[in-house]
């Protein structure tokens, strides 16, 4: 694996010597490896939990790197170059202009989460003109962005972290490179599509009884058993059952969808369990193929809407299907001739 390019310097030094006499710490360029960071640390007498401080951070140039925040920590740092290192000479211009836009305002994770957004940035060659530059940050697209208000930023952001993440947990990142420009469309059909509808952030129980009436269907995609933790919100043992509870005197209908195991079929035994699969996405990488169980639950008949659908009367292959006694019929042509003489 070829070795990443040096794109910043900082000096190491340890906080009780900072004022002593001969000290200078030491230098460390980045990206760097375990060892080279080893080898500073050394070189600046930092032992294993002695605090220290990163004084100076310049980049390959010897230019001081004034979009560093105070205090920043040694791995984020390094995390943040080796970010810088892998970027093209054009994203690098882009990512400065973005991190100095924030007018010393952005943090460390900021700065790292800007690399992962210069998608999302438009940089204009001003051939060195500061006043080309203002020019165009005056009156082109910085005033487009600057109010774009602060939800549909968070909803923005959000999207993309989903997106990026290992099984949209936003936890982790993702195995596979993804492209967000290619979701766009599904942001428009998504906004189309929920033009008109509320969404509102309430306790089921609570949501269940304000929308249920005797028209009503209400689907629920509760977290399934025993993967509660992937969730920050708690949903415990006790509320499986209660959220069985509230759906049993509901008027309405309801269709609830949970993984297929014996507490689920047990905890909604006296109602309707049919079970299904689908594919397990996250599973396809080892496991081609691979398949989760799952079960519908529902307070209703989820086969009447099938039947009642229009069909194509055959004779023979429908008969059964609509109860129809239509008696025995001899397929001798023979015997049929003989009959009709």
């Amino acid at each position: 694996m070829p070795e990443k390019e040096k794109v910043m310097v900082v000096t190491l030094m340890r906080s009780d010597l900072y004022d002593a006499a001969g000290y200078a710490g030491a230098y460390l360029k980045l990206p760097a490896g375990r060892d080279e960071i080893k080898d500073a640390l050394d070189r600046a007498r930092i032992s294993d939990g002695q605090p220290y401080k990163i004084m100076e951070c310049f980049n390959s140039q010897g230019e001081e790197m004034s979009i560093i925040p105070d205090d920043p920590s040694l791995a984020e740092l390094n995390f943040l170059a080796r970010r810088v290192s892998e970027m093209d000479g054009h994203d690098r211009i882009t990512f400065t202009g973005c991190a100095l836009m924030g007018k010393g305002n952005m943090g460390m994770r900021d700065l790292i989460n800007q690399t992962y957004n210069l998608d999302d940035a438009h940089a204009v060659p001003a051939k060195n003109d500061r006043e080309l530059g203002k020019f165009y940050v005056d009156n082109d697209f910085i005033d487009a962005v600057n109010n774009v208000p602060p939800a549909y930023q968070r909803a923005a952001a959000f999207y993309k972290l989903v997106r990026y993440s290992y099984g949209s947990g936003c936890t982790s990142y993702g195995c596979q490179p993804f492209d967000i420009r290619k979701t766009f469309h599904l942001i428009w059909q998504g906004s189309r599509r929920l033009k008109d509808v509320m969404i509102e952030n309430k306790d089921f129980e609570a949501l269940i009884r304000q929308y249920d009436r005797d028209n009503a269907f209400i689907y629920c995609d509760p977290p399934y058993y025993q993967t509660e933790g992937h969730y920050a919100v708690e949903f415990r043992k006790e509320d499986h059952a209660r959220l069985r509870d509230t759906l049993s005197t509901c008027r309405g209908r309801w269709l609830v969808s949970y993984n297929d195991c014996e507490f689920i079929r047990e905890l909604y035994a006296d109602f309707n369990i049919e079970a299904v699969s689908r594919i397990n996405n996250l599973a396809q990488r080892y496991d081609n193929g691979c398949e989760y169980a799952e079960v519908l639950i529902s307070n209703y008949d989820t086969g009447e809407r099938e039947r009642d659908r229009p069909t194509q009367l055959g004779l023979f292959d429908s008969a059964d299907y609509y109860g129809l006694d239509i008696g025995p019929f001899n397929t001798n042509k023979e015997e049929i001739q003989n009959e009709t003489d």
